[in-house]
C-alpha cells in the first residue's frame, strides 16, 4: 500500500462486516482503513484527525442517526464521498436525499465495490487510481 492511498473511515457497521469491508478495500483496493466507528461524535473526531477521502456509513432509515451524520458530513466536510450501505434497495433514494454520494445494497459483489469506490474518488478528484492491474 502506498503512503499516498487514499483513506477510507467505516462508519456504523457491524463489526464483522466492517472487517470484511476493510479485507475487501485492503486486497483489491489501494485503501488505507483510518478505522472503524460508531456514533456521530466518534466519526467528527476522526474525520477532523485524519482527513480521509473516503466514509462507508451503513445507512439505517429507521435510525435518524444515520440521516443526521450524513447532512452534518454535507455541512462541515464537503469534499469527502460518502458511499451508504443500504439494507434494503428501496433506500436508496433516501439515502441519497440524505448526503450520500453512492450507494451499495447488502451482498454487493467485488466488482460493484471497485467500480463504486473508483467513482467516489473521481468525484472527490482525487489522482489515486486504486486498484490492482486486472481488478
Amino acid at each position: 500500500m502506498s503512503p499516498n492511498s487514499p483513506k477510507a473511515l467505516i462508519v456504523n457497521f457491524p463489526e464483522r462486516l466492517g472487517e470484511s469491508l476493510k479485507s475487501l478495500l485492503a486486497s483489491h483496493l489501494d485503501i488505507q482503513e483510518v478505522a472503524q466507528v460508531n456514533g456521530i461524535q466518534s466519526t467528527l473526531r476522526m474525520l477532523e484527525d485524519y482527513s480521509p477521502e473516503l466514509i462507508f456509513l451503513e445507512f439505517n432509515s429507521i435510525s435518524q442517526e444515520s440521516a443526521d451524520l450524513l447532512l452534518l458530513l454535507r455541512q462541515r466536510f464537503p469534499t469527502i464521498s460518502c458511499i451508504a450501505l443500504l439494507l434494503d434497495p428501496s433506500k436508496k433514494t433516501s439515502a441519497m436525499e440524505a448526503g450520500a454520494h453512492f450507494t451499495l445494497v447488502r451482498g454487493f459483489g467485488v466488482p460493484e465495490l471497485i467500480h463504486t469506490v473508483k467513482q467516489a474518488l473521481e468525484v472527490r478528484g482525487c489522482d489515486q487510481n486504486p486498484g490492482h492491474p486486472g481488478s
